[in-house]
């Protein structure tokens, strides 16, 4: 299932990322975003979870504590859920609310 979270960007590991402050995880499309779509997703408030991130290329340093988006294929495992990535979008360079 494809699916779309949104949240704090933070690495946890050498090569691990999670998105931290997590929105629930929803069902998604490939479609790209419009800019419509990058402006009224980077007004969402952040959530509460934290969602682990897969396999993620090329690697997204210089986002790291940006609000981003994150696609890709839902993976579930007794430690909670994961994505593996198929794209991440920056939403706004900083993960404070207004």
């Amino acid at each position: 299932m494809l699916v779309r979270t949104i949240g704090c960007l933070t690495r946890t590991g050498d090569k691990d990322w999670v998105l931290n402050r997590a929105t629930a995880i929803e069902p998604a499309t490939l479609d790209p975003p419009t800019a419509d779509d990058k402006r009224a997703r980077g007004s969402v408030p952040l959530g509460t979870g934290s969602v682990s991130l897969l396999n993620v290329f090329p690697s997204p340093d210089a986002h790291a504590a940006h609000k981003m988006e994150a696609k890709g294929m839902l993976l579930r495992n007794p430690a909670g859920a994961g994505i593996n990535v198929v794209s991440l979008t920056m939403l706004s360079a900083t993960c404070l609310e207004r």
